[in-house]
């Protein structure tokens, strides 16, 4: 049986949900990380973000630098794996991984032909992988305080094991890359996740002229 109504799928369930269509190649950001122009840039919005945060909220720690987090959010961003994504926006936003070898087409042109598709209806029929976890966006403040706090815990736990216990800073390593994966290029926490067995529109017939 085929879902419609996404809330009342089970996770593993066929469901079929309609709406625009964007396409990313997240490789992109793999060229963006290795300009420097760009990522000066980036440095800088993320500092605006970061002073006018902590103007409101003053930080627990004085020892940590401002560039600290950004610097290992970027090597962290180089090491993810870039995927071909797709997400569905209408009702619902889902968000799965596409494997090129499975396509009919380059992604590259799919990304640069359709993007956010207006021209009707994308359909996409898939497996239920996973359901949002939360109702509205994560604003780059909260993701850089989740990423500054992890930093945090990460010295705290050095200082109290003495540099001697590679179990803790290596759990903690994990959950800052699979926080900043999922951040950057990976399922939003607003999204439905799902495996994307076909991806679809109607096409109208042409109609003939008397």
């Amino acid at each position: 049986m085929i879902v419609r109504e996404l809330e009342n799928a089970a996770i593993g369930q066929f469901v079929l949900l309609s709406g625009s269509l964007k396409i990313l190649d997240a490789s992109i950001f793999k060229r963006i990380i290795g300009s420097e122009i760009i990522r000066r840039f980036i440095k800088g919005e993320y500092r605006k973000s970061e002073n006018t945060r902590r103007n409101k909220t003053p930080r627990k720690r004085a020892n940590i630098s401002d560039g600290d987090p950004f610097d290992m959010g970027m090597e962290f961003v180089s090491m993810f794996p870039y995927t071909i994504q797709a997400s569905i926006t209408g009702k619902y936003d889902s968000w799965s991984v596409l494997k090129e070898e499975f396509m009919a087409t380059m992604p590259e042109h799919l990304m640069l032909e359709y993007d956010e598709s207006n021209i009707g209806e994308w359909n996409m029929l898939g497996i239920l992988d996973a359901k949002p976890s939360r109702s509205n966006h994560r604003t780059i403040e909260e993701i850089s305080k989740q990423l500054e706090e992890t930093v945090e815990q990460l010295e705290d736990d050095r200082e109290v094991d003495g540099g001697d216990n590679p179990n803790a800073a290596i759990k903690l390593m994990a959950n800052l890359f699979g926080t900043m994966a999922k951040a950057f290029v990976g399922r939003s926490e607003e999204q439905y996740g799902m495996t994307s067995l076909m991806i679809f529109r109607e096409v109208a017939g042409q109609q003939r002229i008397s």
